[in-house]
């Protein structure tokens, strides 16, 4: 199930960074419809997905904790990063995801896009499929592999 969860949420990652209607792209509809049956991805005020924008790691944050964080939150947890307010909407989903990020710092950056390289280590480690990632794990599977950071590779 946690790798459906995975799957899922990569499919609709990698599509926010394409121009998105379902016709041309009726290969992602039962991604998508998924995603929103489960609350993973809500849209905006008005209900627009806008799937041709890139998701920022505050709306990362939201998908990944939903998505594959199943375990309560204690309350009086404390908030790794410094830049993240309670009175934010995505402060519970950051708080819930903060031990799966790999930066190192104390800043979260909420309103910036998340790379694709965060938004999957992120997801990987969220999910628990990989404990420890191999330094080459990726190595010859895509054409800016060499480009991936240390902290991506590295859980906290």
């Amino acid at each position: 199930m946690k790798r459906i969860f995975s799957i899922s949420l990569l499919l609709c990652f990698l599509m926010s960074s394409v121009a998105f209607s379902y016709k041309g792209y009726e290969w992602a509809e039962t991604g998508i419809e998924y995603c929103t049956q489960n609350k993973i991805m809500e849209g905006d005020e008005t209900g627009n997905l806008n799937l041709g924008s890139n998701i920022k790691r505050s709306e990362m944050a939201k998908m990944i904790s939903v998505a594959c964080v199943k375990e309560k939150i204690e309350q009086k947890r404390e908030m790794r990063f410094s830049d993240i307010k309670e009175q934010a909407w995505f402060y519970p989903y950051v708080l819930k995801v903060q031990d799966y990020v790999t930066d190192k710092g104390n800043i979260f950056r909420p309103d910036e896009a998340a790379t694709r390289e965060e938004f999957i280590s992120t997801v990987i480690y969220a999910s628990q499929v990989l404990t420890n990632v191999d330094e080459n794990v990726l190595e010859g599977k895509f054409n800016d592999t060499d480009k991936i950071s240390e902290n991506n590779l590295e859980k906290n």
